[in-house]
């Protein structure tokens, strides 16, 4: 039913539950990334420049130029499995907030169509209700011409008075 998929798409789009599942599966995909980088070598480097004015041995004020540069590398060894162990962590935490995003998405799809469902089940019942009741006036309207012609009784055309009365108070509940 191309109506259906359409309420669907759009309770998906809308759903504030859902949207919340993408980013955490957005933030646990970032930390899984982040998380590959761990027991790698790093490499950092560093420079820098100052200007100093202070007087020299002669008590005279003199300019000195000071220039640095710097390289720091660190690798963290992977002895007891901590970092082994954290991108296993990281990579399960995402696999599980991918999971809870799609049962999100599930169970919004699975409510839209059961209500659809309802729906349409309550639109065929109130439809057929209308038939018979259409059916039921006229069957009441030939039991009072019978009646009227001497070949029926008042009882007949209560029983069906009430007959129709009766289906006519059940089409504002559907």
């Amino acid at each position: 039913d191309t109506q259906l998929d359409t309420l669907i798409g759009q309770a998906v789009a809308a759903n504030t539950d859902l949207r919340v599942a993408a980013a955490r599966v957005a933030e646990a995909r970032a930390l899984a990334e982040g998380s590959q980088g761990l027991g790698k070598p790093t490499l950092d480097v560093g420079s820098g420049v100052s200007r100093t004015r202070a007087p020299d041995s002669n008590g005279r004020a003199s300019t000195f130029n000071t220039y640095s540069a710097g390289l720091e590398t660190r690798w963290e060894i992977d002895l007891f499995g901590r970092i082994a162990n954290e991108q296993s962590a990281a990579a399960s935490a995402l696999r599980a907030s991918e999971a809870a995003l799609r049962a999100a998405q599930v169970s919004v799809a699975a409510e839209v169509s059961r209500v659809y469902f309802e729906l349409r089940g309550l639109q065929e019942q109130l439809r057929v209700t209308r038939l018979d009741l259409d059916a039921q006036r006229k069957t009441l309207e030939l039991i009072r011409l019978r009646l009227s012609a001497g070949r029926g009784t008042a009882l007949d055309v209560e029983r069906a008075t009430a007959l129709v009365e009766g289906t006519a108070a059940t089409v504002p509940a559907l």
